[in-house]
């Protein structure tokens, strides 16, 4: 899209702006011409016609400057290059995710934003795409345990928004499939699937299997390989898109086979970018997380079909 010097200048300032904590100090007109590269009489006309349509707020302080007051998050968005968010989330096998997706999307479109969600990659692929250098996506839906994890290999990674207990897991909704007639097998002997490119597959599997050889197998693909005899045993999250006959797998707790392993910290969802995203981070802190679970819990209760 071709800018004029007006368009260039107005996309620019969206950009400070939207950085901009409200009710502190903006950049002065001298620090505001060295970035926009303009003279100071195209910014003043740019702020002027802002502040004409109700965009910003702004209030001089004597001796501290120009106050940001408020700002219409999604006006000025729309004069961003970007026009939309990309959120990489787990692939939405479960109607906690589903309700997770729906009420993320309604809370963005809530500020002016539109979300563009992106499915699928382990936790640990999602991670390494917002934080490699020239990232396409925006932030990323995971575990806190896997946050955490990930945040001691890169400090730029930054749980910016929590969602609760069992909001990325229900409570009781974690299992273990057990290849039927395999009961009384030894450990060392079991064929144990894993998804390695997941923080939360290693390590419930590790826990609940630490003496098994571990056999490479794609989350999604659990149920098919399960149902097909191909794994003795399997971490898996009870979810409405896999139905398992009991003739051929057994659906058992995981807590009851993993005694000892915290997994609040798995259960938990968040939200995370790379902290050096500061126009980001300030536009994801006017997104109220409870207006996001609220929609997840309908979704889980089957009050409302998720759109996801």
């Amino acid at each position: 899209m071709f800018l004029n010097q007006k368009g260039l200048t107005q996309q620019k300032l969206a950009e400070i702006f939207l950085s901009c904590v409200e009710g502190e100090q903006i950049p002065t007109f001298n620090e505001l011409q060295k970035v926009c590269k303009v003279g100071i009489g195209t910014i003043q006309a740019a702020i002027r016609e802002f502040r004409q349509e109700g965009i910003i707020e702004l209030q001089a302080q004597p001796r501290y400057g120009t106050i940001l007051k408020s700002r219409d998050i999604g006006k000025l968005w729309s004069f961003l290059d970007k026009q939309y968010l990309t959120g990489l989330f787990p692939e939405p096998l479960s109607l906690e995710m589903q309700g997770l997706s729906m009420g993320l999307r309604e809370a963005f479109r809530a500020i002016g934003i539109p979300l563009v969600i992106v499915y699928g990659y382990g936790s640990k692929v999602r991670f390494d795409r917002i934080l490699c250098e020239n990232a396409k996506e925006d932030f990323v839906v995971s575990s806190l345990a896997s946050a955490m994890e990930k945040r001691q290999e890169n400090e730029m990674l930054d749980p910016v928004m929590r969602f609760g207990e069992n909001s990325f897991y229900a409570a009781g909704s974690l299992v273990v499939l057990e290849k039927a007639g395999t009961e009384d097998a030894a450990a060392e002997t079991l064929t144990v699937g894993c998804d390695a490119s997941s923080y939360d597959h290693l390590l419930l599997t590790g826990h609940a299997f630490p003496k098994a050889k571990l056999t490479p197998v794609g989350y999604g693909e659990i149920p098919f390989v399960s149902l097909s005899g191909g794994l003795d045993r399997v971490v898996w999250h009870r979810n409405t898109t896999a139905v398992f006959p009991e003739k051929l797998v057994v659906c058992r707790p995981y807590q009851d086979m993993a005694v000892g392993l915290d997994i609040r910290p798995v259960c938990e969802a968040v939200l995370s970018i790379d902290r050096r995203q500061r126009m980001l981070s300030e536009v994801i802190r006017h997104i109220d997380p409870s207006v996001v679970t609220d929609i997840q819990q309908k979704v889980l209760r089957r009050e409302i079909t998720p759109v996801f």
